[in-house]
């Protein structure tokens, strides 16, 4: 057990539970709205950007437009077998940078509908119409807004929060065929209930001319001024895939349909059997495609009784579609490939330096945290949007707990780091508990800048908040050699693995024991053991590193190794 702070434990006991709202309600707030920056991201055809302008119409977070693309466009089985093109034509993903300010009606802390402090509801488009009745009504109300909506999918683990975003445009009630003009409208076109007809939030001067960084007119916050854009910058998904590094007769492939039609790995000429889910040969090249049992949940138990090796087929970049790491090196390579700074390095994957002064306590909205319980805090680290953290190891317990933990930096953004109520209180002095580890200066024993960290869950803890795969990396070794018996055989790929021991807060759920167990492929342990511990430990780690690195397999890559995955996907993570 770990030390309690002084005074804590006894402020835990004093405090009745109105106490305890009125010490979390006198934290100091923001007051006023301005326009906030976000970047704003879709999977489409290259050749429609920049073609029409961006309203009716859904957009994502930069992880939320790569899973719409690895679970709605590329399964081969569900997918016409002789089709020219991918789905939609989707042949690139686009990043735009947007101004945003919702209409204050919509976006009170006390309004209902508000959806992450800025946004209003989520509102589903089709072809350009707003596809529920429900929708079309708030937009009768609120006017041209822009709306948020937090994903979560079981076809896709991804540990950081996701969005997807709509932005309501004229006449949204019809499809774009119908429309008219805002001059000549449709006569069946929405209007409000003053009869007004409802012409959209994009703003009249748009967009930007020369580089996202040229929004033309900042967001007023009147229903028919919620958002501005610039121009778009955009990544070949046949490029971030690695089709044009295939081989094609003797040539890189081109593009999709070269792939597609003349690739020269044999191992991609199968697909799965929609009703029989067995592996069958096709005339042609497959770029992904997943068992019908994984297909729908990656916790299906026919998928999770699947030899993970049986689960996908097609190129290796989109392997792993049920690994949280996976899908977060993808992320990442998709950041890098639009030029994001860090993206490969520092797990940056797309929040403005904007968003660092952009606040999300207001008065009586959902940021205002009670120190004693370690939440509710608001943190921008995600796509630049408020999303709902806490900090663990508080002296209280967070009801919240399906939220993730805030950044480690979350009390220095605008909102905490002049909070009068100081900082959380924490129930120990422990760095495995976490809550020490976000104070400034933290207050963990040992201190976080102990130049020989302990082998233990402490240490682990305080290696991860330093954010440095160096010392992560350093901090492995010396479990490995000191606590395991071990000696490091694979320096480069133990550096891999110790970049994705890190991140933006701590990783929840990590333990100590499971960093042992996925140690093995980087280590060669004694032929006889010294002594029955260490027998039992070189056991249990080999054991675990079976189930842990079986996620890679597949049919071109007969071999299932981290170290093997490594030497394929440079910078790729390990199976976890």
């Amino acid at each position: 057990p770990g030390r309690a702070e002084e005074g804590t434990a006894a402020m835990a006991v004093l405090l009745t539970v109105g106490a305890w709202a009125a010490f979390a309600a006198a934290a100091p707030l923001a007051a006023g709205r301005n326009a906030i920056e976000v970047e704003f991201f879709r999977a489409m055809e290259g050749a429609a950007v920049g073609r029409y302008t961006i309203q009716n119409n859904d957009l994502a977070s930069l992880a939320g437009a790569l899973k719409y693309v690895h679970t709605e466009v590329l399964i081969e089985h569900i997918s016409a077998p002789y089709r020219l093109a991918r789905k939609y034509d989707i042949d690139v993903l686009a990043r735009w940078r947007f101004q945003v300010l919702n209409p204050d009606s919509l976006i009170s802390p006390t309004d209902s509908l508000v959806h992450n402090v800025d946004f209003g509801p989520f509102v589903t488009y089709d072809s350009g119409v707003a596809t529920n009745t429900g929708q079309q009504e708030t937009i009768q109300t609120y006017g041209g807004y822009v709306g948020v909506q937090n994903q979560w999918d079981p076809r896709f683990r991804y540990d950081d929060p996701y969005y997807w975003f709509s932005v309501n445009g004229f006449c949204p009630n019809l499809r774009w065929a119908e429309k008219g003009t805002e001059e000549s409208p449709n006569p069946d076109c929405l209007r409000n209930d003053e009869g007004n007809l409802m012409r959209g939030g994009l703003c009249s001067s748009y967009p930007g001319t020369s580089d996202d960084s040229d929004l033309v007119q900042e967001p007023t916050g009147d229903e028919n001024c919620t958002y501005s854009y610039g121009t778009a910058s955009v990544v070949q998904l046949d490029k971030l895939a690695g089709i044009t590094e295939e081989d094609c007769g003797g040539r890189k492939c081109t593009d999709w349909a070269d792939f597609r039609h003349n690739c020269s790995n044999t191992s991609y000429r199968y697909a799965f059997d929609l009703h029989t889910g067995r592996v069958m040969p096709v005339p042609f090249c497959v770029e992904y495609d997943i068992s019908p049992a994984c297909e729908a949940n990656c916790e299906a138990s026919d998928c999770v009784a699947l030899p993970s090796e049986r689960r996908e087929l097609g190129l290796p970049f989109w392997r792993g579609r049920c690994s949280a790491r996976r899908n977060a090196w993808r992320a990442e390579q998709l950041a890098a490939a639009f030029g994001i700074p860090g993206a490969a390095e520092q797990h940056a994957t797309g929040t403005l330096h904007a968003a660092d002064e952009q606040r999300c306590a207001y008065p009586g909205g959902i940021c205002n945290p009670s120190t004693l319980s370690g939440g509710t805090y608001c943190s921008r680290a995600w796509a630049g949007v408020c999303q709902p953290c806490w900090i663990p190891g508080a002296v209280l317990p967070y009801p919240g707990t399906d939220q993730p933990y805030c950044p480690y930096d979350v009390l220095q953004s605008v909102d905490y780091r002049e909070l009068s109520l100081g900082p959380p209180a924490c129930r120990s002095t422990r760095p495995r508990d976490l809550c020490c580890l976000y104070r400034s200066p933290p207050t963990c024993e040992p201190v976080p800048g102990s130049p020989l960290l302990p082998l233990d869950g402490d240490g682990y803890a305080l290696a991860a908040s330093r954010q440095n795969t160096t010392e992560m990396a350093g901090f492995l070794t010396r479990l490995a050699t000191e606590k395991l018996g071990a000696a490091v055989t694979d320096p480069a790929g133990l550096q891999q693995f110790a970049y994705w021991e890190w991140g933006r807060g701590p990783r929840k759920g990590r333990s100590l024991a499971e960093v042992q167990a996925t140690l093995a492929p980087f280590l060669a342990f004694p032929a006889a053991a010294d002594n029955a511990t260490t027998a039992t430990t070189t056991t249990s780690v080999a054991a675990a590193v079976v189930s842990t690195t079986a996620g890679f397999g597949s049919t071109s890559l007969p071999a299932a190794s981290l170290r093997g995955i490594a030497r394929t996907l440079p910078g790729s993570p390990p199976a976890q």
